[in-house]
This record gives structure tokens, sequence and C-alpha cells, in this order.
């Protein structure tokens, strides 16, 4: 079993006009397993969202993300992903200095 460990990463999305007003779309994202995600809505007719997302891959983050945010807004369309980084291990940080 592969070590599952925490990926930054940001997607953006374009929005089909079918999505609602920016509260409704974050709701909807909320209530569809994006709750690990930073949504901005700043950008009329898009969405950027700044995941940390737990997986075994970084492949497997973002597809997970992209899906859920599919399963939620069946209309949006990805635009960029801005790559992932390793954030931390499921231990977390080490504690003290040597």
């Amino acid at each position: 079993m592969k070590t599952k460990l925490h990926y930054d990463f940001t997607l953006r999305f374009k929005l089909s006009g079918q999505d609602g007003a920016a509260s409704q779309v974050v709701e909807r994202l909320g209530e569809g397993g994006c709750r690990d995600a930073l949504v901005g809505t700043g950008v009329p007719g898009q969405i950027a969202m700044h995941f940390t997302r737990c997986a075994s891959t970084e492949l497997e983050a973002i597809q997970s993300a992209i899906d859920d945010v599919l399963k939620a807004l069946p209309g949006a369309a990805l635009l960029s992903n801005a790559g992932a980084i390793v954030c931390s291990s499921p231990a977390g940080p080490k504690q003290g200095m040597p």
C-alpha cells in the first residue's frame, strides 16, 4: 500500500450559464466533496480552486478533485491546472530541531 501525501494545486474552471450565483456554486462544491479547497469567484463565469488533497499520487489527487468539481458542476470546463507540490507527509511536519 502506498503512503498518502498531501498535494497542493490550483484548478481553474469556466462555469456554464446554469451554475447559478457564486454563493450557490460554492455551496454545491462543498456538498460535492470539495471541502479541501479555497474557492475564488472574482472572475465572472470562472472559479479558481486551491486544493490541499491527500492521495497516493499527484495524478490521483488532481483527478479526484476534477471529478468532484464536475460532479458538483456538470457544465463546468477545466481551463488550467497549476501543478501540484507535496506539502507534507501523513505524519505531518517534524516537531523541534535536532
